[in-house]
């Protein structure tokens, strides 16, 4: 650090505004240079005195103004804030229950995802079939596992039966414990 240094930091900052570090380096430069020795001592002294002046007092008329101007503005933040507080519950409330909506939503369509996926792959060993057939005339397409074999009556009612049952057992076990998050929350 040189002199230019500490004299900018003795020159516009108090003493006591100086960071532990800034003290540090100008107190060790301060050790080896008497120029700035003194220059630090003047600091000192004159944040020692501005420490012991009284503090002025305010006067009566401008202190009471203070006073009542403080009470209307806590005033005016209590109103405000009920006023915020009801809207907020109302937004809050309107916001849980759509989000609450949306929740079951996405569970009823992962339930049905489930419940056809299930159904589907009952209903192709049912038919005699693997559960997944992987076949298909051209590559990259999914006709081989999206493709409805056929079937016949009571074969369909049969899966459909099963998928529905399936459905149902997770509706089952969602209800059952109802402390566990489903992603509801």
């Amino acid at each position: 650090m040189t002199c230019t240094d500490v004299r900018e930091i003795i020159e516009v900052l108090p003493v006591t505004e100086w960071s532990r570090h800034q003290r540090e380096r100008v107190q060790r430069h301060a050790h080896n240079c008497t120029g700035c020795q003194s220059a630090l001592t003047a600091a000192n002294a004159l944040d020692s005195s501005l420490k012991r002046l009284p503090e002025p007092a305010l006067p009566e008329s401008l202190a009471a103004g203070i006073k009542a101007r403080m009470a209307r503005v806590s005033e005016e933040r209590n109103t405000r804030k009920a006023v915020v507080v009801r809207t907020r519950s109302r937004t809050s409330a309107s916001r849980v229950s759509m989000s609450a909506g949306r929740d079951v939503l996405a569970w009823v369509a992962a339930l049905g995802g489930i419940a056809v996926g299930f159904g589907t792959q009952i209903y192709r060993i049912a038919r005699g079939g693997g559960a997944i057939d992987l076949t298909s005339s051209r590559v990259g397409e999914w006709g081989g596992l999206l493709a409805a074999p056929d079937a016949s009556a009571s074969t369909l009612l049969v899966a459909i039966g099963l998928s529905l049952y399936f459905a149902g057992f997770l509706a089952l076990l969602m209800r059952a414990n109802p402390k566990r998050d489903y992603g509801t929350k």
